[in-house]
C-alpha cells in the first residue's frame, strides 16, 4: 500500500456561507487538532461568551440566530484551516492557498485565510453588526 500524497499546487480553499452551521460542527476538529482548539478558544475570548459550547451543544435555534451563526461559521472555518496547517507542518509539507473563495459569508473566512483581514476584529464585527440588526 502506498502512502497518501498531497497533490502539487496550486491549492484553492473554499469556505461555506451562512446556513451551513449545525450543532456539533466543530467536534472532529476539536478532537483532532490543538490548533483548532486554540482558534475556538480565541473566538470565545474575543466574543466574551462560550461560542464553542453553543456550536457543540446548541440549542440549534440559538446557533441559527445570525448573531451567533456568523461568528460560528467564521470560527469553525478558520479552525479547520488551522487544523489543516497543523497537519501540513507535522508532515513537513508546505501548504498555502494560491486561491481562496467563499460563498456569501464565507468570503470573510477567505479574506482571513488570505491574510487580508484579521480573525479577531472580523469576529467582533460580525457579532456587533448582527446585534445592531436584531435591535432594529
Amino acid at each position: 500500500m502506498t502512502e497518501p500524497t498531497i497533490p502539487a499546487p496550486p491549492y484553492a480553499f473554499v469556505f461555506p456561507g451562512q446556513g451551513s452551521q449545525f450543532v456539533g460542527m466543530a467536534g472532529p476538529l476539536l478532537d483532532a487538532s490543538e490548533m483548532a482548539r486554540a482558534m475556538m478558544a480565541l473566538a470565545d475570548d474575543t466574543l466574551g461568551f462560550g461560542l464553542t459550547e453553543l456550536i457543540q451543544n446548541g440549542p440549534a435555534e440559538a446557533l441559527e440566530d445570525t448573531v451567533n451563526a456568523q461568528p460560528a461559521i467564521l470560527a469553525v472555518s478558520i479552525a479547520a484551516l488551522a487544523a489543516l496547517n497543523e497537519n501540513a507542518q507535522e508532515a513537513d509539507v508546505p501548504l498555502a492557498p494560491d486561491y481562496v473563495a467563499g460563498h456569501s459569508l464565507g468570503e470573510f473566512s477567505a479574506l482571513v485565510a488570505a491574510g487580508i483581514m484579521r480573525f479577531q476584529p472580523r469576529c467582533r464585527s460580525f457579532a456587533s453588526a448582527a446585534a445592531d440588526e436584531t435591535s432594529r
